[in-house]
């Protein structure tokens, strides 16, 4: 056998040792299970109104609607974000929290904006109404915020999502949202 013959070969053995390895550390082996931190997602109870807070980490924790992904769908995030394998690979992760009494029940509510990149340059925001119920978080409604628009503030107002906003290659702008049932909806 001639030199470049063995070399083709070894390259070629090589590649596969390598695919081979990467397969099995992201498609195949089991991700080892880590439990050393307490209670990440247990509530905080504020002892002077007997209210059960929803925490950061129970937020970065938390189930939500997907957005554009998986529309209907829901993702868990683990530690902030949520990472899609095969076929489509896509990352989600918690951007920017705000707290405020979303349905007027007295508890303090959540408002969490995700972005999701799934190459390219695309990166899609979703505006995730999460309601308080008794410290367990509930994503009851999504709304799209368009691809690379980037978010100045968040405040709620008496159940009103104030959100601050610049799309891409728009002006900025302030759109407010109300929780309707299971939607967001747009108001003046």
């Amino acid at each position: 056998m001639s030199m470049k013959k063995i070399s083709i070969i070894v390259l070629v053995v090589a590649v596969v040792v390598l695919a081979g390895i990467v397969v099995w550390q992201n498609w195949i082996k089991p991700a080892p299970a880590v439990n050393n931190q307490p209670n990440i997602n247990e509530p905080v109870t504020n002892q002077q109104n007997n209210q059960t807070k929803l925490t950061l980490n129970i937020l970065n924790n938390a189930e939500y609607y997907s957005g554009s992904m998986l529309p209907g769908e829901r993702i868990k995030l683990t530690n902030g974000t949520y990472q899609a394998k095969a076929p489509l690979e896509w990352t989600t992760k918690l951007e920017t929290v705000t707290y405020g009494d979303l349905n007027n029940d007295g508890q303090e509510d959540a408002v969490v904006v995700l972005s999701t990149r799934a190459g390219g340059t695309g990166v899609f925001g979703d505006l995730e109404a999460v309601l308080n119920q008794s410290g367990k978080a509930f994503n009851i409604a999504i709304q799209d915020l368009g691809d690379r628009t980037t978010v100045n503030s968040i405040k709620i107002e008496s159940g009103v999502i104030i959100v601050d906003m610049s799309p891409k290659g728009d002006p900025r702008k302030v759109v407010q949202y109300k929780l309707s049932g299971d939607k967001l909806q747009e108001v003046n």
